[in-house]
């Protein structure tokens, strides 16, 4: 369309160069006319299509605006259902984890709980040890333990020994006595250099049924060489000087009686009354039983105490013991030394006895 109107303008430019007469410049106009009005129609038709191009342009454009946003609300809805989705599967991963991680949690902390019950148990278990456990025992303790019942059955048998040698001394003053008036018996007994040896016999620890039987004559006779015979009423009746001499023979006797009943106790304590068994193998040191595998309470003493100090054993074994081990083994101690508390008591209170008796009956024991 530009290209027509140039060559219009053209021919116009020539025409004024050639031509020189009106009716030739009004033919020229009227072509020059014919030919814009062709232009312009021209151009209004390109117009016109361009115009319509545009319209149609302009409707592809919305259609494809419309497609683009139908498209983009189909995406976006896609992309929600999707991100729903995904949210969705989230949640449930999220409830999932949280559900495990309870049961986790819970487990972890019964986990822990029964841990600490573990060692808890394990803690009492080392305090049970330590309180009654093999090293909370002693030596001491096993072997007191095992000889209880054989030093219950001594107790009783030093005491019918003691009764016994009561009977005897009864026997003795009472002229009922084996040596009663039995003055062969007697120089038997003088002849034999060994009976009146008594010093031999109160060195030993234990003493056979034998020497306990000499021994305790021996006493009698040191006590009471010669008893008095008791006198009938008939010589009592007014006769006041034998009144007198049988006050003096039942003071003799009481006398007598005390005496050696304090001494006999020397021979309960040598005297092989306490059994033994297989228990007493067990021991600080060993002990030589007597008759019938029996033995004394001076022996049982002497184990308790000198065996002790004497015993590698016993120290060994108190090094290893713990706390309460140790506490019991103070225990036992204190026992036995009570024990010894109420003999050395027991021989206090003999002394003072026999310092009576020697006042009263006038001489020095």
């Amino acid at each position: 369309m530009i290209k027509r109107l140039l060559i219009t303008l053209t021919l116009l430019v020539a025409f004024d160069a050639t031509a020189s007469c009106d009716a030739c410049a009004k033919a020229a106009l009227d072509a020059a006319s014919s030919a814009i009005s062709s232009s312009v129609g021209a151009t209004t038709n390109v117009v016109s299509a361009n115009g319509q191009a545009i319209e149609a342009m302009n409707t592809s454009v919305q259609t494809g605006t419309e497609t683009l946003v139908s498209s983009m609300q189909i995406l976006n809805q896609k992309e929600l259902t999707a991100l729903d989705g995904v949210a969705k599967t989230i949640n449930f991963t999220l409830d999932r984890m949280s559900e495990e991680q309870v049961r986790f949690t819970d487990h972890l902390v019964k986990s822990i709980k029964q841990i600490e019950q573990d060692f808890r148990v394990a803690d009492l278990a080392i305090e049970n040890a330590k309180l009654v456990g093999p090293r909370a025992q002693t030596l001491s303790g096993e072997i007191n333990t095992a000889r209880a019942h054989d030093l219950k059955t001594g107790l009783a048998g030093r005491k019918e020994l003691k009764k016994l040698y009561r009977e005897n001394m009864d026997s003795w003053l009472n002229n009922t006595g084996p040596l009663t008036n039995q003055k062969t018996g007697l120089a038997v007994l003088l002849n034999q250099d060994e009976f009146w040896n008594i010093m031999p016999l109160l060195q030993k620890e234990i003493l056979t049924n034998e020497e306990a039987n000499n021994l305790q004559i021996l006493l009698q006779l040191l006590i009471e060489p010669e008893p008095k015979s008791k006198l009938s009423p008939q010589s009592l009746a007014g006769d006041k000087y034998a009144v007198k001499e049988e006050l003096m023979r039942l003071q003799n006797n009481t006398i007598s009686r005390v005496s050696h009943d304090i001494l006999t106790n020397l021979l309960a304590d040598k005297a092989a009354i306490i059994p033994t068994d297989s228990s007493w193998l067990k021991s600080y040191f060993t002990i030589e039983t007597g008759e019938d595998e029996q033995i004394s309470f001076s022996q049982f003493y002497e184990a308790e105490t000198v065996g002790k100090m004497l015993s590698p054993d016993w120290f060994l074994d108190i090094k290893t013991r713990t706390e309460a081990g140790l506490l019991r083994e103070q225990i036992y101690q204190t026992n036995t030394s009570n024990a010894l508390l109420a003999e050395i008591l027991k021989a206090e209170r003999n002394e003072t006895k026999l310092l009576s008796l020697s006042v009263l009956k006038g001489n020095s024991i």
